[in-house]
């Protein structure tokens, strides 16, 4: 009822058929925590690295 034969086979041959690799995908661009100003959190540390001093 599982769908497994009942008995054993006998494997007489194997086919092996080799597929092209697929094209490369182009590289996503980086990203850094800098370049994320839509947050509060990163315009403070954009802030704080720019003027260390400041409180």
């Amino acid at each position: 009822m599982d769908g497994r034969p009942d008995s054993s086979k006998v494997v007489t041959s194997t086919t092996i058929t080799l597929l092209p690799p697929p094209p490369p995908q182009p590289a996503l661009p980086a990203t850094t925590d800098r370049e994320n100003t839509g947050n509060r959190m990163a315009r403070v540390l954009t802030i704080l690295q720019a003027e260390p001093e400041r409180l």
